[in-house]
């Protein structure tokens, strides 16, 4: 298993908006990108409050890896992200992880406004959360998606978001703060620094008619790791 630590991260957050199809769907927000724990640039969640004019806004958070050093199949990805409790009143909800395109696309621009809504949640790179530590890493099991990316391209740009209201585009219910807090990579050491913990396959690394590698542990009883080809491919 290795280690790969993000190369850099930020969040995007809406300004209060009059409706939640305004939150949800707006084109910009306020980027930032060198903070380390605390506030509302660290939180993934959403935010609803009546009392003011039945404001709504919407938080995402965005993660650069570099993953140009990787070759091979990524067999098993994890993204390990440490929770914090950024006001002490908001209730945590679960998160999810999508692709983003993010940093320019290709990480060569830092974090803009309008990445708020650079992302594609018909690509989930996770699941959902089923629970949520404000004092500890939080893993979010990437997908094969994200895995096939991991090793086909030089980055790899996750979004991560509230998935019961933000990812599910629905609108809650009462008045609330629902929002889930991280240290960015800006926060002292690394020792609570956002990373992917992952691994490599051995032996054979293709899908055989359709049936993904990392799922193949014999092939007519010889060991992947003893089959160089299949069939001359």
């Amino acid at each position: 298993m290795a280690d790969l630590y993000v190369s850099t991260d930020g969040g995007v957050y809406s300004a209060n908006q009059s409706s939640w199809a305004n939150a949800h769907g707006i084109s910009s927000g306020t980027a930032v990108h060198d903070d380390d724990e605390s506030g509302v640039q660290t939180v993934a969640g959403v935010y609803r409050n009546t009392s003011r004019g039945a404001a709504h806004r919407v938080h995402r958070l965005f993660f650069y890896f570099d993953t140009s050093g990787i070759s091979g199949t990524v067999s098993s990805a994890t993204l390990k992200l440490y929770g914090n409790d950024p006001q002490g009143t908001e209730t945590t909800k679960n998160v999810i992880a999508v692709e983003s395109t993010a940093f320019g696309g290709d990480g060569d621009d830092v974090l803009h406004n309008d990445d708020i809504n650079n992302i594609d949640i018909s690509t989930p790179y996770s699941s959902a959360t089923t629970s949520w530590s404000n004092s500890g890493y939080n893993d979010l099991t990437l997908n094969a998606t994200a895995k096939g990316h991991m090793a086909s391209q030089d980055y790899l740009i996750v979004a991560v978001l509230n998935y019961e209201y933000d990812y599910s585009n629905t609108e809650a219910g009462a008045d609330a703060s629902y929002s889930n807090g991280i240290y960015f990579v800006d926060e002292a050491g690394t020792g609570k620094d956002p990373y992917i913990d992952y691994t490599i396959a051995t032996g054979y690394g293709h899908d055989i008619c359709g049936l993904a590698a990392a799922s193949i542990g014999k092939v007519s009883s010889l060991a992947t790791a003893n089959i160089g080809k299949v069939s001359g491919t």
